[in-house]
């Protein structure tokens, strides 16, 4: 089977600039109006969907790897060129690395041990927190969902709220500007009020599914997901949740294993290279994104 090499995406809030990264060492930087790659680095920490992030103007990317060492660590380039910022050699076993809201400093998030804030232009350690898995900014405000390594999940903004935990683990999170939805392994969907942590509805996508990916629309108001069979495989499917009331609608299927937003464009860009309309699930283009022989299953 033939298919596309990409297996890591990372898009930019305020940038057409798109990151597609082949797993363990290069990373690739796409425009997305001219639908070229404009540049093409190594890196040799990219293992995971997770430790590959740019930050919302597209000037700087971070990649984070398992090990420590001259070949791992946590690593900040200048974007496109690849041109090395700094390299952190001491941080090991990344579990998730990505840019604040502003880009001016970078979180890390270790698989023990304390979440640490970076310095983005430097790659010193400004802030740690202690009993902390992972951390999801709000772009519209000062909320912060933490997932707690203790178990549960605090909301945190003008007031704290306790959050639920359901299953073992959240897979992703997206803030609207009032409101986040959270998506749990093998569990549901929740929108909850950031003002008072009250659910507002819940998504369950059925047996042996979840929604891997979430996002938020500015221009009306719902979040958006990407639902997959995980137990027999099989196409990933483009989910529409109405913002007040959760109603579903399915916009396309998607050939993908990663897939990313770019907020600017209004579009969703799949690993198979392909460029979907978040308002309709029409094509609007194609990647020529390196291909790869796969055994066939």
């Amino acid at each position: 089977m033939r298919a596309s090499a990409i297996r890591y995406l990372s898009a930019c809030r305020f940038s057409h600039r798109l990151a597609a990264a082949f797993w363990e060492k290069t990373v690739q930087i796409w425009d997305l109006d001219l639908r070229e790659q404009v540049s093409q680095f190594d890196t040799g920490r990219v293992d995971g969907s997770n430790r590959l992030h740019l930050d919302p103007k597209g000037e700087r990317g971070v990649v984070a790897a398992w090990a420590a060492g001259a070949k791992g660590g946590v690593a900040c380039y200048e974007i496109p060129i690849g041109k090395l910022i700094w390299h952190r050699p001491d941080l090991r076993r990344s579990q998730g690395i990505s840019f604040s809201t502003d880009g001016q400093s970078v979180w890390f998030e270790p698989n023990e041990g304390r979440v640490q804030r970076l310095d983005a232009l430097t790659g010193d350690t400004i802030e740690t927190l202690t009993g902390i898995q992972h951390i999801h900014l709000s772009p519209y405000s000062s909320e912060v969902l933490m997932e707690k390594r203790s178990g549960g999940y605090v909301l945190r903004g003008v007031k704290d709220f306790a959050i639920p935990k359901i299953t073992f683990a959240i897979l992703d999170v997206a803030f609207g500007h009032e409101s986040l939805c959270l998506t749990e392994s093998t569990g549901p969907v929740r929108c909850l009020d950031c003002r008072s942590g009250a659910e507002l509805w819940r998504y369950e996508p059925g047996e042996k599914n979840h929604v891997l990916r979430l996002w938020h629309r500015e221009s009306d108001g719902h979040y958006y997901g990407v639902q997959w069979q995980y137990h027999s495989g099989g196409p990933r499917k483009l989910l529409r949740f109405e913002g007040p009331s959760g109603q579903v609608e399915e916009i396309c299927q998607l050939d993908s294993w990663e897939e990313a937003v770019c907020s600017g464009l209004d579009c969703l860009v799949a690993s198979s290279g392909e460029i979907v309309s978040l308002s309709n699930g029409r094509l609007m283009g194609r990647l020529d994104f390196p291909q790869l022989e796969y055994p066939d299953k």
